[in-house]
């Protein structure tokens, strides 16, 4: 019922004569939108029933949820949005995330992806992801089903990290994994990931070929 009235609303406003406005307005009226959505406070209920607010701005990092309260009037925002995917606990590693990086851009650039790449992660960036490997996988869920690409970025790097230039049997040790990887499971991950080959150069399926001309 909310998404109808709202689109209502928005439909009636198209038969309004236009106003004449100028860069000047323009930049003023988005000035006041960003103020109002600090003002305006959202609720969101987890998964075991934890409420948390937070600020509609930071809200809306979250595609997921920015479609949603695109559809919503400010009325409704007294109404707790339900996220039941993600607990409690998870769901204020969310928010802190968001009140630390409100000027994260949602897309980045070829430039901005290589950096991510090749620095490390470092101050308040490593001190969140600093925490039992079974709460980084629930965050990387969290990042994920609401579509936060910054905080999703920032957590698989940090398994990525975790586990660059590790041995099998490392990286079994690391995740709880029993069992032997076979060497066709071994060459599909480090196909399909490359970076965590310690010298991407080398094929694994060439590994042990001899090199051209030498001798035996």
């Amino acid at each position: 019922r909310a998404a109808r009235s709202f689109c209502k609303k928005r439909r009636s406003s198209f038969h309004k004569s236009p106003q004449p406005t100028n860069q000047a307005t323009n930049q003023a009226r988005m000035g006041d939108a960003g103020a109002a959505e600090d003002d305006i406070i959202i609720k969101l209920q987890s998964s075991d029933g934890k409420i948390l607010e937070m600020p509609k701005k930071h809200a809306k990092m979250s595609v997921t949820l920015a479609n949603l309260l695109d559809d919503l009037d400010d009325a409704d925002m007294d109404t707790a949005i339900p996220v039941s995917n993600v607990t409690g606990e998870i769901l204020e590693k969310v928010q802190a995330y968001c009140v630390k990086h409100d000027d994260a851009p949602i897309k980045l650039t070829l430039e901005q992806e290589t950096e991510l790449r090749e620095q490390p992660i470092t101050g308040w960036d490593k001190d969140f992801i600093d925490v039992p490997l079974a709460t980084l996988f629930h965050m990387i869920l969290a990042a994920n089903f609401l579509d936060i690409k910054p905080m999703l970025n920032l957590t698989c790097k940090a398994v990525a990290e975790m586990i660059k230039g590790k041995s099998p049997d490392e990286i079994k040790a690391i995740f709880g994994i029993e069992g032997e990887f076979t060497e066709a499971e071994q060459k599909a991950v480090l196909e399909e990931h490359e970076w965590l080959r310690e010298d991407p150069a080398v094929d694994p399926a060439k590994a042990d070929e001899p090199a051209a001309g030498s001798k035996d």
